[in-house]
């Protein structure tokens, strides 16, 4: 009888912690104002597009697909090209034709029981279709983007396989038309949809649409009360407007925050009856906080889930959202991401200072350097072991870092990962490592926190050299930076540093944090300062 009841006992607890880690993913479609990446100092209000077709015998485009592929902004009025403030000129062609030529391949194959060698060909098509899409500020006549796909824009074709030359010169002969007529569509239209993606995001206050995650749990003995409240967040979102402001959303949803506050504190990650419970929670106030733009409570939240395990993809992916709003708001002096007004039309960054960007940054620091109101402080290493001093740039229209060079500023050099080994701006370091957290190793440029002799703090930097949050460690004869986000950062620290057995136990204790605490920098800081002493 005890033996059973023991049994009994043990399966309704395993029953138990079974039940407790069931959760349903929920999402809703989340509205804000997207704001772009340059402010234009002189308050341009209106664009105009001119599209140029260049025909040619081997193939016409249509006129009309053309256009319609031309760039749509938001916040600016569509006037007549030549009146208009920001000019966007797109110029498709002409299709030239390069060469033709047959290719083969034999293979071994076996026919009535023999094996036999078969040679197949195929016809091989090569020309070039160039596109240009230039953006000019009108009011000062400064370039502001300028996208060229022309000379090395070579276009193949090919013929399917046919057992002699001949038929596969037909073939290609007969469909050459249509074949070339479809890849060129194909092609205009995938080289607009980015181009004109680059611009909106560079130059246009727009409406954007952001999938957000939320979860409701299942096999909890308040579920149906916690989900109501999740439905009722989900359908207060799905209903909000662009401009709808987050003060009269938060008094929607008094309720439910309120409820799932109640929860604070209540559950623990570690424990297997609890964890999907102090997952949800504290993601769910995570979320509704971001909407709600209180990126410090959004913030504050994620936080709590450095020691949780679950759904890591989906808190990376928040936390992202979150840092990518800070900034953004923070640069262009608005108070949060819903705006109730156009600030293309009604102009209220007035009495702010900022630096205008409307000029290439690359065209305003070779005039500065020419003119000798720049000095040329930074310096750049590169693989060959050439020093280059100079001023070092973003030029975002074409997404490159170049050095502007003290003694040839009409002649920059683009930095890369691979022809660059370190560089300083402004007294701030940079390095090249290999990041091997997605895929093959690919070198990247990493932002340097901290230089010590046993190793450094590292951030990865975006193609517009801005820090991305992903902190990481790197020691010499390291070639691939460790990275120190997402979960389980504690494991991470204690295997990464068991060369030193006080640091690690340190890392272990979790007395140095994790990578979204309020200062990771300062904390990470600290244990490299410590590892470097480590005898």
């Amino acid at each position: 009888m005890k033996k059973s009841l023991f049994y009994i006992s043990f399966f309704l607890f395993f029953a138990q912690v079974i039940i407790a880690q069931k959760f349903d993913r929920e999402y809703f479609t989340f509205q804000n104002t997207h704001l772009p990446s340059k402010l234009i100092y002189d308050q341009i209000k209106s664009y105009g597009v001119n599209v140029s077709v260049n025909n040619s015998n081997m193939y016409t485009m249509d006129y009309n697909f053309a256009n319609n592929l031309a760039v749509t902004l938001s916040s600016y009025d569509k006037v007549d090209y030549s009146n208009a403030d920001l000019k966007a000129s797109i110029v498709y062609g002409p299709c030239s034709f390069i060469d033709e030529k047959t290719s083969s391949r034999t293979v071994e194959e076996e026919v009535n029981k023999v094996k036999v060698k078969v040679t197949y060909y195929k016809r091989v098509l090569n020309f070039r279709f160039p596109i240009t899409y230039h953006l000019v500020n009108r009011k000062n006549n400064v370039t502001l983007y300028n996208n060229e796909f022309a000379a090395s824009n070579i276009r193949t074709i090919e013929s399917r396989e046919f057992k002699s030359e001949s038929e596969a010169a037909a073939y290609l002969n007969t469909n050459r038309n249509q074949f070339v007529t479809n890849h060129v569509n194909e092609l205009c239209d995938q080289f607009m949809k980015g181009a004109n993606a680059s611009i909106r995001d560079m130059f246009d206050f727009y409406t954007s649409q952001t999938s957000m995650d939320i979860y409701e749990l299942k096999k909890w003995n308040k579920d149906d009360e916690y989900n109501g409240h999740v439905k009722n967040v989900v359908n207060v979102f799905k209903r909000a407007t662009v401009d709808e402001q987050p003060e009269l959303l938060k008094e929607k949803l008094m309720n439910d925050i309120a409820y799932f506050q109640t929860f604070e504190g209540v559950f623990k990650s570690d424990d297997k009856k609890e964890d999907i419970l102090y997952f949800v929670n504290y993601f769910n106030l995570a979320t509704i906080f971001f909407c709600l733009d209180d990126f410090e409570k959004a913030s504050f939240y994620t936080q709590k889930l450095e020691v949780s395990d679950k759904q890591e993809s989906a808190t990376r992916i928040l936390n992202n959202y979150i840092l990518s709003a800070k900034s953004r708001t923070e640069k262009h002096f608005v108070v949060n991401t819903h705006l109730t007004y156009n600030p293309v039309k009604e102009y209220r960054l007035a009495g702010k200072e900022f630096t205008s960007d409307a000029a290439s940054a690359a065209e305003k620091m070779a005039s500065s350097l020419a003119s000798g109101t720049v000095a040329a402080n930074d310096i750049a290493i590169m693989t060959d072991k050439r020093e280059l001093i100079g001023k070092i740039v973003v030029v975002k229209e074409k997404g490159e870092l170049q050095m502007i060079l003290k003694d040839n500023p009409a002649s920059p050099v683009v930095l890369t990962p691979i022809n660059c080994l370190q560089f300083n701006i402004d007294e701030v370091d940079y390095i090249v490592a290999k990041n091997e957290s997605d895929g093959p190793p690919v070198k990247q440029f990493f932002l340097v926190h901290q230089s010590l002799s046993k190793i450094k703090l590292i951030e990865f930097v975006n193609n517009a050299m801005t820090p991305s949050g992903f902190l990481g460690f790197i020691r010499p004869g390291e070639e691939a930076v460790t990275f120190v986000n997402g979960i389980n950062i504690k494991k991470k620290l204690v295997k990464y540093f068991e060369d030193c057995n006080a640091v690690s136990e340190k890392a272990k204790s979790g007395d140095f944090g994790g990578a979204f605490a309020k200062d990771a920098i300062g904390n990470f800081k600290k244990l490299c300062a410590e590892y470097d002493a480590c005898k």
